[in-house]
């Protein structure tokens, strides 16, 4: 991600170890409350699809968390958020899946758009989208070819992991369509936010 200092130096990359840096309390307490909508959005408000799972309306958070807070906020939030939602609505067998999709989903995410405009943050949409929908192809063919979920019926492991790329692929255009504004309004009314976990003398740079 490119930012400048506050004094108007010019713009460089944060490296990973100054993100680190950046995880102070705030950051740990913006991880719990994340964790918790995230898992709120992804439990609660849901449409079931058949055996291959439900939609959910936990990728607006999982954005609204890489965007605001970065990649690291994002991870931890949508990776556990989503699969303790899977495991206390019985898809346990997504659980392991969704905590490496969705997590991943969300680090790509902040390391493209935090702090950024909103072409950045469009860009990361549709990056962490297709490792959504990808993802989610791959670890269901996997499953149903070993035997640990049920194929639809009539239908070969392939054919069931691609019934539902249309509606991964409707769930991550909500999760950024609704994410995006969301976020650029929390940013306008409280914009020091842009600021939290790089340090008091950084800032974005579109």
């Amino acid at each position: 991600m490119t930012v400048g200092r506050a004094s108007g130096e010019p713009a460089r990359r944060l490296t990973p170890a100054e993100i680190g840096r950046g995880f102070d309390a705030r950051m740990i307490a913006a991880t719990g409350v994340m964790i918790g909508v995230i898992f709120v959005m992804t439990r609660y408000i849901t449409f079931t699809i058949g055996p291959g799972g439900y939609l959910h309306l936990g990728d607006i958070g999982i954005y609204v968390a890489a965007f605001l807070f970065g990649p690291l906020v994002a991870f931890i939030a949508g990776a556990a958020g989503t699969a303790l939602a899977d495991l206390s609505f019985g898809y346990g067998a997504w659980a392991p899946g969704t905590f490496v999709i969705h997590g991943l989903q969300a680090f790509v995410a902040g390391i493209i758009a935090w702090r950024r405009g909103v072409t950045p943050m469009v860009i990361a949409g549709i990056v962490g989208g297709a490792i959504v929908v990808v993802g989610y192809f791959l670890y269901q063919w996997a499953m149903v070819s070993a035997g640990s979920l049920d194929a639809d019926e009539g239908e070969t492991a392939f054919a069931t992991a691609a019934n539902y790329l249309t509606a991964n692929m409707f769930q991550v255009f909500v999760g950024i369509a609704v994410a995006i504004p969301l976020v650029i309004a929390v940013r306008q009314a409280y914009p020091p936010i842009r600021r939290w976990g790089a340090g008091p003398s950084w800032m974005e740079e579109d």
